[in-house]
């Protein structure tokens, strides 16, 4: 397996987990939806800029689904 497959694997799962669609998480980083696709199927990587964008993404997503959680 491939570097990018794994990568995209991960993003995949880490999105998932924060709750985001494709669409969600491309808005919040700047970038087209189809980027995300391309990255979650190994098609392609991304720069260190959208990769940090999209690292603060995931982590502000997934701290406000605890949040939710620990209110309900």
């Amino acid at each position: 397996m491939d570097i990018r497959q794994v990568f995209g694997e991960s993003l995949k799962r880490a999105r998932n987990k924060a709750g985001l669609s494709q669409e969600n998480l491309a808005e919040i980083v700047g970038v087209e939806w189809k980027h995300i696709s391309r990255l979650e199927c190994g098609e392609r990587f991304t720069s260190a800029e959208t990769l940090e964008a999209i690292i603060d993404a995931l982590q502000v997503a997934e701290n406000a689904e605890k949040l939710k959680e620990g209110v309900s």
